[in-house]
């Protein structure tokens, strides 16, 4: 059944591919593969995306830790085994307001639309792909905890913490809210909380 059609990409859950619509224009346009399968390392990409993740303009940006280097280019394999050969990840150190940084950075139009569906734009609105709960256990659970390695638990968008909250339910978890005194969710597995909410 088709989850989604829009900018012609398509999933299946049968197939469990996301698809180009062939009436649309051809992915290798856009330097991106015609099909996109649910790989773990998808899942991967996805979750660390959804924790560190932003676009701008057409460009697809994450951001780490300096310590994080090993991550940031597992990451940049990833992009191109799934995405495309033909994208070049840069990786880079940057400042801004909380220091230096690594940034992951690729450009592809078509790519930042299909994140941008898949898992929304802007920190409040970030949530999990709409498919999150048809994947099996295993796959749910690289999908959280790539998420968790790179957010440990932490979100604004209150959507992604019912979302969360659900997914950690699924993979057998018993995951609890925390607010913080900025409004940030920290979600936590099997840790006793004084404020929760779903």
């Amino acid at each position: 059944r088709d989850v989604c059609v829009d900018y012609g990409i398509a999933f299946r859950s049968r197939s469990i591919p996301w698809k180009l619509d062939r009436r649309s224009r051809s992915a290798r346009a856009y330097g991106v593969k015609d099909e996109i399968q649910l790989t773990d390392e998808f899942l991967e990409f996805l979750g660390w995306f959804i924790a560190e993740g932003h676009y701008a303009g057409s460009a697809v940006r994450l951001n780490f830790a300096m310590h994080e280097r090993h991550v940031a280019e597992r990451l940049a394999m990833i992009v191109r085994d799934v995405f495309s050969k033909d994208l070049s990840p840069k990786i880079f150190e940057t400042n801004g307001n909380g220091g230096r940084s690594l940034r992951l950075e690729f450009g592809s139009i078509l790519v930042s639309r299909l994140l941008e569906k898949l898992v929304g734009r802007g920190s409040r609105n970030k949530h999990l792909p709409p498919f999150f709960t048809a994947l099996r256990v295993q796959k749910l659970r690289v999908l959280v905890d790539a998420h968790f390695k790179g957010d440990a638990g932490a979100t604004i968008s209150r959507r992604l913490a019912r979302e969360l909250y659900l997914a950690r339910l699924l993979c057998g978890s018993k995951p609890k809210f925390k607010l913080t005194h900025r409004g940030e969710c920290h979600l936590i597995d099997e840790v006793k909380t004084q404020r929760s909410w779903v």
